[in-house]
C-alpha cells in the first residue's frame, strides 16, 4: 500500500472549497520542513555608506554643469540617465553640459572598449566640474559610472 504524502494549496483550506473533509498531513509537514524565516527585502546600501566621496562641488540651487574632457584618441559613448539620450563624445574632444539636475548619474563607455579612467575635478567656479576620460590599461581604474549626489558629493563606480 503505498501513502501519499501530497501537499493540498492553502486555498482548498478556505471558504468554500472547506466543505468536505480532507486528509492533512500537516502535522508531518511541520516536523519536516524548517521554519521559513520572515521575509525581509533587502536594499544595497546608499554610494556614501559604502565609499568616500572623490571630491564635491559646490552646486547653485540644486544644479551644476559638468564639463566632459575625452583625452582618449576613441570615440567615448555617454549619457545622463534620465535626462539624455546615449551621445557621442569624439576623441580629444569636450562637451559641457549645463543645468543638470542633481542627484545625476552619468555612464561612459569607450567605443574600442578600452578601460577608462574618470578623474572628476572641482574647479574655482561655483557649480562647475571637470571630468577627464583617459585611457587606461589598469584594471582596476575602469570606471563606467559617476554619481552626483544632492550635497555635491561625487561617487566613481
Amino acid at each position: 500500500m503505498v501513502v501519499c504524502q501530497c501537499v493540498t494549496p492553502s486555498i482548498f483550506n478556505e471558504p468554500p472549497y472547506n466543505q468536505f473533509p480532507q486528509r492533512r498531513n500537516s502535522d508531518f509537514l511541520q516536523s519536516a520542513l524548517p521554519p521559513r524565516p520572515p521575509f525581509t527585502l533587502l536594499q544595497p546600501p546608499a554610494p556614501e555608506q559604502r565609499q568616500d566621496p572623490i571630491t564635491k562641488v559646490a552646486l547653485v540651487d540644486g544644479r551644476t554643469n559638468v564639463k566632459l574632457i575625452n583625452d582618449t584618441n576613441t570615440k567615448i559613448t555617454y549619457q545622463v540617465i534620465g535626462d539624455t539620450p546615449p551621445r557621442i563624445l569624439s576623441g580629444k574632444s569636450n562637451v559641457n553640459l549645463r543645468g543638470l539636475n542633481t542627484p545625476i548619474t552619468l555612464t561612459f563607455q569607450r567605443e574600442d572598449g578600452g578601460f577608462l579612467m574618470v578623474t572628476p575635478i572641482t574647479t574655482s567656479q561655483t557649480g562647475n566640474l571637470e571630468v577627464k576620460l583617459q585611457a587606461t590599461t589598469d584594471i582596476s581604474q575602469d570606471r563606467s559610472a559617476m554619481r552626483i549626489q544632492d550635497n555635491g558629493s561625487v561617487f566613481l563606480n
